[in-house]
This record gives structure tokens, sequence and C-alpha cells, in this order.
């Protein structure tokens, strides 16, 4: 096996935690949709959004990847808000 080949084998396994944790993560957003509608509460909560981008980039032992995991989390955060929706739309 050559290098590249290991090296892909490793992101492999990685997207595959990856896609496990994200869907972990939307069905927690859907039961939060439910917890926020049932009490009547709005789904976007800015401040919170903002915080958690903010804590997930200090987070980081690298800061050079700084920008792309405040995008990936702002989309994240994009996605979570939909799966509160009973309708789905962002």
């Amino acid at each position: 096996m050559t290098e590249l080949n290991h090296l892909r084998e490793e992101i492999d396994d990685i997207d595959e935690k990856i896609v496990s944790l994200i869907e972990k993560r939307m069905t927690l957003s859907q039961k939060v949709g439910e917890y926020k509608d049932a009490n009547h509460l709005p789904i976007l909560d800015k401040k919170r959004e903002d915080d958690i981008v903010q804590s997930r980039v200090n987070m980081l032992a690298d800061p050079a990847f700084a920008e792309s995991v405040e995008e990936i989390f702002k989309l994240v955060m994009r996605y979570s808000r939909r799966y509160q929706r009973k309708d789905r739309r962002v």
C-alpha cells in the first residue's frame, strides 16, 4: 500500500465517524425543535449560534483551520435549524 492510499484510508475512516456524528446531531436537532415548538420558542437563537461557532473555533489546536471550522459550523447550524422546523425549510 502506498502512503497516499494509507492516508486516504485514514480519511475514509474519519469520514465514516463524521457521518455518524452528523446523523446523531441532526436527530438531536429534531428533538430540540420539538421542544421549542412545544414551548413556543423561536428556532433561531443567533447569540447561541454565534457562541457555538466561536467555541468550536476555540477548540482548535491549530488556528490555521479557524476559517474552515467556522464555515463548517455555520453550515451545521443552518441544517440544525432546518431539522428543528417541522416543514424542514431553512
